[in-house]
């Protein structure tokens, strides 16, 4: 969040008088609040549409699919794809690094 010079002088002027300072931080602190909630709900939102995504890839549907068919933005279900790849590559190799022996 970002406070501008006008509000901070606002509060100051509203100073004068106690208890419209009061209400005035009261109301700015609910604002505040709720701009956390939401963002907080819009990232859940987000964090649990990707996990959706990736396990529409891990199902078999291509990229393609999922774009065309759920309205996905192509640069999250690539960049999820990509992600999806380089850690079974990465967990194949661990394994295969395990396997062998020393």
């Amino acid at each position: 969040m970002t406070v501008t010079f006008s509000t901070v002088g606002v509060l100051k002027e509203l100073s004068a008088d106690e208890r419209t300072r009061m209400m005035a931080e009261d109301r700015e602190k609910f604002r505040r609040d709720m701009a956390s909630r939401v963002d907080g709900a819009r990232k859940e939102g987000r964090e649990e549409g990707h996990k959706d995504i990736l396990e529409l890839l891990k199902s078999g549907k291509s990229p393609e699919e999922i774009i065309r068919e759920y309205g996905e933005k192509r640069v999250t279900v690539t960049f999820l794809k990509n992600k999806t790849t380089e850690n079974t590559e990465y967990n194949t190799e661990d394994t295969e690094e395990r396997r062998s022996p020393s």
